[in-house]
């Protein structure tokens, strides 16, 4: 049995019900080569992670779900890949590639604005719409540049400029008449109601996937968007498993905001994302659900609970029961 294997199936009682077969699959512990593994038991020994007490977490808030959060997360992924189903036959477009371009725009960007940018982008991309870049044009992209950079407050006129021009020296080789159809996708990206919330580059990415430029393999490198588009395009079966930012928060409720992040990515590799899909399998498997429905429902009570941005150094937690 494989070290990674052993670490996931260290826990007592009813928590050992991942079997080695399972573990070996892609996205779990034991997948990972022997270096990788130590890596990540490492630096989970270091920051003090136990199985037990992350399955304790897990339970806890799963029992603070109402009726209604349980029946919408066994519900979430179907419905997710139905609205994305329905984007599809509006515009044209292959579904796969839609649920790809709604993954790639998700990282950062709650879900009403992520379904609503996706649906947007594909029209665009399926409609052959003239797009004029310009001075206005490449303004307007150095205007939201500096807004987006600017934390607190206005930015400044000097601010506005520095990125007007930085704009019109990065873009100003598109200037001219385009369609939204074949218009480069770096550029297109920066068209209103794009580029901001999720970022230019995953808007970039967004297009591509959609015009068939690229593949969804090469659309979704990092786990987490690679297993949304997963969980949404095969909502009736088990496998992967979504960790976003509220969902670290339902694994790790008792660190600090602050500290979540470096614990997440750090052991090398994916970081601890194997780690903590397996432990949500195997929560799910207590409970009778598939992975992504227990995900989705301890998803919606930790947004309720521990939801909204928070600063870094934040130290909002739960104090969910200690296991011994």
């Amino acid at each position: 049995m494989k070290p990674g294997t052993q670490r996931a199936m260290e826990t007592t009682g009813s928590y050992r019900t991942l079997d080695p077969g399972e573990l070996a699959e892609p996205g779990h512990m034991g997948y990972l080569d022997e270096a990788q593994t130590a890596k990540l038991v490492a630096h989970l020994d270091k920051n003090g992670v136990r199985d037990t007490q992350v399955q304790a977490d897990l339970d806890y808030f799963f029992e603070q779900a109402t009726p209604m959060e349980k029946l919408q997360g066994k519900r979430w992924y179907r419905e997710a890949n139905v609205e994305t189903g329905d984007i599809a036959k509006k515009t044209g477009l292959e579904h796969d590639r839609v649920i790809a371009a709604t993954a790639a725009l998700s990282p950062q960007n709650e879900w009403s604005n992520n379904i609503k940018q996706s649906r947007s982008l594909a029209t665009l991309c399926s409609e052959k719409r003239k797009i004029t870049v310009d001075d206005g044009f490449l303004d307007q992209i150095g205007m939201r540049r500096a807004l987006m950079h600017k934390k607190k407050g206005k930015p400044s006129e000097s601010d506005i400029a520095r990125e007007q021009r930085r704009a019109h020296k990065e873009f100003g080789k598109y200037r001219g008449e385009h369609t939204s159809d074949t218009m480069p996708a770096e550029i297109m990206a920066w068209t209103p109601g794009f580029g901001s919330t999720s970022g230019s580059k995953n808007v970039a990415k967004a297009i591509r996937v959609l015009r068939g430029e690229v593949s969804v393999d090469q659309t979704l490198i990092g786990p987490k968007t690679r297993s949304f588009y997963d969980n949404m395009r095969h909502p009736h079966k088990p496998g992967a498993v979504t960790i976003d930012t509220h969902q670290l928060r339902a694994l790790t409720p008792k660190v600090p905001e602050g500290k979540r992040s470096s614990l997440f990515t750090g052991g090398g590799g994916a970081g601890t994302y194997p780690y903590y899909a397996d432990m949500i399998r195997m929560a799910a498997k207590r409970h009778g659900m598939l992975p992504h429905e227990f995900q989705a429902v301890t998803w919606l009570v930790a947004q309720r609970t521990l939801g909204g941005r928070m600063k870094k150094g934040s130290h909002r937690t739960v104090n969910t029961p200690e296991v011994p």
